[in-house]
């Protein structure tokens, strides 16, 4: 082949890898969102605890089996669900 099919190539492959990134921290929003909000609804200790450990094994899943690229969107789409929607609301604001 030339050059140019080449160049095309990694090109394409770039734009690939880039484009997974960002699906898998689409992803990693909507699980840590799921997860949150299954958890807040259960008031059964056991329900959390059973959500918990599928949470962290499907994180120990993609460890064992993905790339670290995909690991890592997964983890910073999870960090920013936590981060959105985490958080305590305040009902009155203070001055």
């Amino acid at each position: 082949m030339g050059i140019a099919y080449d160049i095309i190539n990694q090109v394409l492959f770039i734009l690939g890898v880039i484009a997974r990134f960002a699906g898998v921290i689409v992803f990693g929003l909507g699980l840590g969102w799921f997860t949150l909000e299954a958890f807040k609804r259960e008031t059964q200790w056991y329900y959390q605890a059973v959500l918990l450990v599928v949470f962290f094994g499907f994180f120990a899943a993609v460890f064992w089996q993905s790339t670290p690229a995909v690991l890592g969107g997964l983890a910073l789409g999870t960090g920013l669900a936590f981060l959105l929607w985490g958080r305590k609301k305040n009902p009155e604001k203070q001055d």
